[in-house]
This record gives C-alpha cells, sequence and structure tokens, in this order.
C-alpha cells in the first residue's frame, strides 16, 4: 500500500447556533384538600400539544420538582382514590410553577367539594356558602341539613394560619343554587393581595376554577371584605360565576389609546403583563404606560423594533424581541425586584 498523505489544516470554525431557552421548573406540594395533609405517590406531569414534557411522584413530604420547556403549559396529578386535577399556565423561562395541586378524595355521585385557597400575605380568609333552604355553612356553622327534604352539606376545614385550603361538601344536593361567597376576615388588608382562588369539585371529575386576580365574580361590602364567587345548580351541577357587570375597554378617537383611571392595586415587588397586538414595521409605539402623580414612568414598555422595559424611570438594554411584521402575537413580560 502506498504512504499515508499529510493531514490537511482544520476547516474554520462554524458560526455559534442560539442558546437553547432558559428551562422553567414545575415544583410544589401535592395536598388533600378536605385535610390539609400533603400526599406521598402522586403523579405530577406536564403536557403540551399532548406531549409529555416532564414528570415526577410526590414524596414524602409532597413535594415534587422537574425541569420543562417555557410555553403555555397543562399540568396534572393523579392518585388512586382521588379525582384527576389539571390546571394550565403560561410558564416563562426560569419560571417556578408553585402552584399546589389539589387531590380532592373520589366524590359519590352527586356530591360537589368546594376548596378556597390563597396567598398568606393575607392571614385569615373564610370561605361561605348559603343553602338553598337558607341555612349558612361557615366556620361557626359547620352543618346545615335540610329539615323538609334532601339536602346536606358541611364545612371540612377551616385555616386560621394563612394560605388554605378551606375546604367544604355539598354531600346531598338539593334544588335550587348553592351561593358561594368569600370573607376577608383580616381587617385593614386589600383583599386582592389574597390572590384567592375557588375550586368547585363535581363528583363526575367536572373542575370549575374562580379567581379574585382574574375578575371571577363581585367583590362587595363596605371595605370591600367580600367576593361573591359562583351559584351551584342542586340538580344539574352547573357552575357559574355571580353576574357582575362587565367593563369594556374603548380606544379614545384620536389618540388610539385606552385609559385607565384611578388604578390603585400595581404589584409593588413582582408583576407579568400579557397582552395581543399587531403592528407595522414602521411603528416603534408603547404598548403598556403605567404612571402616577410622582413617578411617569413607572412600568413602561415601548419599542416594537426593540421590545424595551422601563420600571421607575429605569430602562433595561433594549431586548433582541420585536414583533413588527404586521400579525398577530401574544406578548408577555415578567419582571420581579432584586
Amino acid at each position: 500500500a502506498g504512504s499515508v498523505g499529510l493531514v490537511g489544516p482544520e476547516g474554520a470554525i462554524g458560526l455559534r447556533g442560539a442558546n437553547a431557552p432558559a428551562p422553567a421548573t414545575i415544583a410544589s406540594t401535592v395536598i388533600n384538600p378536605v385535610t390539609g395533609a400533603t400526599l406521598e405517590g402522586a403523579r405530577v406531569w406536564a403536557t403540551r400539544d399532548g406531549v409529555e414534557l416532564g414528570s415526577a411522584v410526590s414524596a414524602s413530604d409532597g413535594s415534587y420538582s422537574f425541569q420543562i420547556e417555557a410555553g403555555m403549559t397543562i399540568i396534572s396529578c393523579q392518585m388512586e382514590g382521588y379525582m384527576l386535577f389539571t390546571t394550565h399556565a403560561m410558564i416563562l423561562p426560569r419560571q417556578v410553577f408553585s402552584e399546589r395541586m389539589l387531590l380532592a378524595p373520589t366524590l359519590p355521585e352527586g356530591a360537589a367539594g368546594i376548596v378556597l385557597v390563597w396567598n398568606s400575605v393575607v392571614p385569615d380568609m373564610d370561605i361561605h356558602m348559603w343553602t338553598p333552604w337558607g341555612c349558612e355553612v361557615a366556620y361557626y356553622n359547620y352543618y346545615c341539613v335540610n329539615p323538609d327534604g334532601d339536602g346536606q352539606a358541611h364545612l371540612d376545614r377551616d385555616d386560621t394560619t394563612g394560605g388554605g385550603p378551606e375546604t367544604m361538601t355539598i354531600d346531598v344536593p338539593a334544588p335550587g343554587a348553592f351561593k358561594v361567597w368569600v370573607h376577608r376576615y383580616t381587617s385593614g388588608v386589600d383583599i386582592y393581595l389574597s390572590q384567592s382562588v375557588v375550586y368547585v369539585f363535581q363528583s363526575d371529575g367536572r373542575i370549575f376554577r374562580f379567581s379574585l386576580e382574574d375578575g371571577d365574580g363581585v367583590v362587595a361590602g363596605d371595605d370591600n371584605e367580600e367576593w361573591n364567587v359562583c351559584d351551584i345548580d342542586g340538580l344539574t351541577g352547573n357552575v357559574i360565576a355571580t353576574d357582575k357587570t362587565r367593563k369594556l375597554l374603548s380606544f379614545e378617537e384620536g389618540t388610539g389609546v385606552v385609559k385607565v383611571e384611578d388604578f390603585s392595586r400595581m404589584p409593588q415587588d413582582k408583576i407579568t403583563v400579557t397582552f395581543w397586538m399587531l403592528a407595522t414595521v414602521d411603528n416603534m409605539g408603547t404598548p403598556i404606560s403605567y404612571m402616577t402623580d410622582t413617578q411617569a414612568n413607572g412600568l413602561l414598555i415601548q419599542n416594537y423594533k426593540a421590545f424595551t422595559v422601563c420600571v421607575a424611570g429605569v430602562c433595561a438594554v433594549p431586548s433582541d424581541v420585536s414583533a413588527t411584521d404586521n400579525a398577530w402575537h401574544h406578548v408577555a413580560f415578567t419582571w420581579e425586584s432584586s
């Protein structure tokens, strides 16, 4: 055989590809909302477009954790003897999604479970329910039994340390509406800081979710201390949010802007802003601007060609994210104080 020739010089190094998106983390606790106890051995998993992204089994203290790619995600939890729990969220890169998984015990036919959870920055929130026969289930009246026919309900758990869950059960339904409402027991605190959420679990597997932050139901009372959440039809099991007057945002003629006056619940330490938008390549506008009497740019999101976020007048470096292709985009920003 002939001799081996000389090895040629190495070729030029190619361009570096784009960095992979930073992962997000799903991490929290699985709990039984009836007892408040943590649950070991429950499977928690995340899916997107029918594809499983990751999963974990809860440990002896009910905790679980796994990482996924950021994006709109369905998170589910299941364990034998308990109802399937499913929730969904837009999960951002590097975010830790820490919503607790509520595994309610399987309910007998016709029964329903109602669960309240909240942010413990408000120490004490209380769940109440008026029955169709005029009896109120509450922390001061655990049991309601209809003296004239079908109908029975009770309070399973009252939490006074913050966060919940507080849980009540309709054991035997009755004709008419079961009216669910929440009372902010801790005085002198904005009820919206509680970030209260109410879940209604039906025996057929349906789960209804009502969020104070999302504007479900009606806030009432002399000090906005009551949240009227929903009505449960005792015959059909259907659940509807308490009626409210819906608000529409109207763009001002000539300026093309929407102004929301007297906005009083601006978060102070962290915020996520999402919106849909369509813009042309020649538009460098400002989709969101929040100002106060003392700060013109409390929160400013500007420049469709290279989105930039400013907080308290201080602006970050312009990003490489744009939306100037004359197409609809769902845009999300998140900020947290350091």
